[in-house]
């Protein structure tokens, strides 16, 4: 299995396992009236969530379309980017060109 499909595979059990545990513990909490599975879900939830997009950014270099350089962008960039499940909408630090920039593993 390439780089690419390992790390989508992941990505993909991750967020399933953080969907199942959330939405769980917020049934437990309305059904049983404990906010305690919550309590302990919400951190986990969002350890997991930051392993996951610190493992996405330190695999993935994205490549602008118009001048073919490769570059890597911010957290907070690749986080709040507009994106497809390959590309994402980012500013190339070279040309200054906004557009769809594919992954580069």
């Amino acid at each position: 299995m390439n780089k690419r499909k390992k790390l989508y595979l992941f990505m993909a059990i991750a967020t399933i396992l953080m969907i199942v545990a959330f939405a769980g513990s917020i049934i437990i909490w309305t059904e049983l009236n404990t906010w305690i599975p919550f309590a302990v879900i919400c951190p986990v939830f969002i350890i997991l969530f930051v392993c996951t997009i610190v493992i996405y950014m330190n695999h993935v270099k994205f490549v602008c379309p118009k001048c073919n350089q490769i570059f890597k962008p911010s957290a907070n960039t690749i986080i709040w980017a507009i994106h497809t499940p390959t590309r994402r909408r980012l500013r190339c630090p070279y040309c200054n060109t906004k557009s769809w920039c594919k992954e580069d593993f």
